[in-house]
């Protein structure tokens, strides 16, 4: 592209809040050539021009030094002429770090039906009868409390990351969310493209974290036919905790790069 080739901006910054935070932006640009071009050069060139542009920068690039968690995630190039495009910068809040106390989440809580064998202090449910007890599940609702949160990395092998946290619970206390060992599951891990040009790739991670109180671990029983019920007494036979169902992880480290 010509060095005389122009980028301007032609209107001013759109902004998007959410409760007074800054979450999303719109910077629209004019590129203009020197000369005719065919749809497909002036395209092709327009990544040229653009690429040292604050204008319209490839996704990945910060809106300002101040707000280095609001980055481009979508261009939009419509061609008008053969020397005439609009870029259209669309900026969103990726955190740059998980752990971190500015990062922006996403709540995703809701109700769920459950069939569980032991109160919400952890306490085995029993019952009685002529003298025998048994151990027993019961059905009820409890919260399901999560977050969803959209995070910035560079990896060749995101499949490879997503392995490392989906269905991981947290080995330790999670120093900036909360919660006991184990009461926290990564129940979603997704991966969108922001650079596949940069070495590694650069990408947005999606990554939901759900938390149950009483933890994760699932509980096997020993049922008899003749009462739907485990055996067991107050000292808990016929019941086992497995402990290695789901695989830890420290939720205090980052996703990694691959």
């Amino acid at each position: 592209m010509p060095d005389n080739t122009s980028v301007k901006q032609i209107n001013p910054v759109s902004l998007s809040e959410v409760g007074g935070l800054l979450v999303g932006a719109t910077v629209n640009c004019r590129v203009t050539a020197d000369g005719d071009y065919s749809e497909g050069e002036l395209y092709e060139h327009i990544d040229d021009v653009t690429t040292d542009s604050a204008l319209a920068p490839f996704p990945g690039t910060a809106l300002d030094a101040s707000l280095p968690n609001l980055i481009v995630t979508r261009r939009e190039v419509v061609i008008e002429s053969n020397r005439i495009a609009n870029v259209a910068c669309h900026y969103e809040f990726v955190n740059k770090l998980l752990n971190n106390d500015a990062a922006l989440t996403t709540p995703a809580n809701s109700i769920r039906q459950v069939v569980s064998d032991t109160d919400p202090s952890g306490t085995e449910i029993t019952v009685e009868a002529n003298d025998s007890v048994q151990c027993a599940e019961v059905s009820a609702l409890e919260a399901n409390n999560g977050f969803r949160v959209k995070l910035q990395g560079k990896t060749d092998a995101p499949g490879t990351v997503r392995d490392g946290w989906l269905l991981k619970v947290n080995s330790s206390a999670w120093t900036i969310y909360g919660g006991a060992a184990e009461t926290w599951l990564c129940t979603a891990f997704d991966w969108s493209p922001l650079d596949m040009l940069a070495s590694p790739k650069l990408w947005i991670f999606d990554l939901e974290f759900r938390h149950k109180p009483r933890d994760w671990r699932p509980s096997a029983s020993w049922i008899l036919p003749t009462i739907g019920l485990s055996p067991g007494s107050l000292d808990s036979s016929g019941r086992k905790r497995v402990d290695d169902w789901y695989g830890e992880r420290d939720f205090n480290d980052e996703p990694a790069e691959v």
